[in-house]
């Protein structure tokens, strides 16, 4: 297959390898992070016990499982604001963008409180 890049209807490419990798390296690197920071807790619990060790791992499975849905809802959210911005509606993409922003900060306020509301009793229900 060939290298191929993707090309705009004047058959120029759209983008450059230069500017693709300065898009793709920051997104590695946040990765890179994201698991260092799940392997740093692990490493840090492993003298207390299995018991510690597993509760850190399913906690963090469950954090990876946020962090990537809020991501993917800034990213849906950052998509729909350059479409109304690329199709010259500006208006709309500001609406877009100022929902959008609400909803992702009060979704991870509400989160924010739930847990903190919720998880000393549940704790101490589960863990007796």
């Amino acid at each position: 297959m060939q290298n191929q890049a993707i090309e705009n209807s004047a058959g120029k490419p759209i983008f450059s390898k230069k500017a693709l990798v300065r898009l793709i390296v920051p997104l590695i690197i946040e990765q890179f992070l994201l698991l260092s920071v799940g392997m740093a807790d692990t490493l840090m619990v492993t003298t207390a016990g299995e018991a510690a060790v597993s509760g850190v791992s399913l906690v963090d499975n469950i954090n990876m499982l946020l962090i990537q849905i809020f991501a993917a809802l800034s990213t849906g959210g950052a998509v729909v604001v350059s479409q109304y911005l690329g199709s010259g509606k500006k208006r709309c993409g500001a609406k877009i963008g100022k929902a959008a922003y609400v909803h992702h900060h009060g979704v991870f306020n509400c989160d924010n409180d739930f847990g903190s509301c919720f998880s000393p009793p549940c704790a101490f229900t589960c863990f007796r």
